[in-house]
């Protein structure tokens, strides 16, 4: 199982939390927990490290891919935030059609200003394309 995306996976709270969970859940599964997060990257870094942080032994069950708050905040275009998804979401079922992903959405001071005005944001309608 892996977790790849920016500072909100990279730093403790909710990825460390989902492990816990996990082994709570699952006491007799042996997990191996790949913890692929370095702050400010986005889709398209995280397409191009995917193979390098999260594939290089082969590939994963899971995979959890966090990275709306930075394709919004860094400037990717839309293009750019589909096309990076597309890359990461492409790769890691090339690698094994059987993973499985959850695109994640975590909110930030402009998303919330979109929901408030009953608008989806634009990062995460991209993302919602590939899904």
């Amino acid at each position: 199982m892996a977790f790849l995306g920016g500072s909100i996976t990279h730093n403790p709270g909710w990825r460390d939390s989902v492990m816990k969970y996990l082994e709570n859940r699952f006491p007799e599964t042996d997990f191996e927990f790949i913890a692929a997060g370095i702050p400010s990257m986005g889709s398209t870094p995280g397409a191009f490290r995917l193979h390098r942080d999260v594939l290089m032994d082969g590939p994963v069950d899971l995979l959890f891919e966090e990275a709306a708050v930075n394709d919004a905040t860094n400037g990717r275009s839309s293009q750019e935030q589909i096309r990076g998804m597309e890359g990461i979401v492409r790769h890691a079922r090339t690698a094994s059609a059987t993973t499985d992903i959850v695109i994640m959405h975590f909110v930030d001071p402009d998303k919330m200003g979109s929901y408030r005005k009953g608008q989806i944001p634009e990062v995460i309608i991209n993302h919602e394309k590939v899904g």
